[in-house]
């Protein structure tokens, strides 16, 4: 069975498609990129409507929620024998 390299119509439909959107996108986000500014005077003055009203204020700190340190738990080389040999008969502590 000979595999053909060449493009179907589908494939070529597509890229096309995918290549107008790019060339689409990157002339929009040109044009407003080089647009021109507004002058200051330009500007519409801010009224009280447009103002939030009161807000609630954000705690100053941020607390943070942490499990206290455990220490490693001293065995001796007898217990961690007998650990390793039968794991099911040592009870797990914390």
């Amino acid at each position: 069975m000979d595999v053909s390299t060449t493009m179907t119509a589908t494939q070529l439909t597509l890229i096309w498609i995918l290549l107008g959107c790019l060339l689409i996108w990157m002339i929009f986000f040109a044009l407003l990129a080089l647009r021109p500014e507004k002058s200051p005077s330009e500007d519409k003055p801010v009224t009280s409507a447009t103002h939030l009203r009161d807000t609630t204020p954000t705690p100053a700190m941020l607390h943070v929620l942490s499990a206290t340190p455990t220490s490693p738990r001293q065995i001796s080389t007898g217990q961690l024998q007998q650990e390793v040999e039968n794991p099911q008969s040592m009870p797990i502590s914390l």
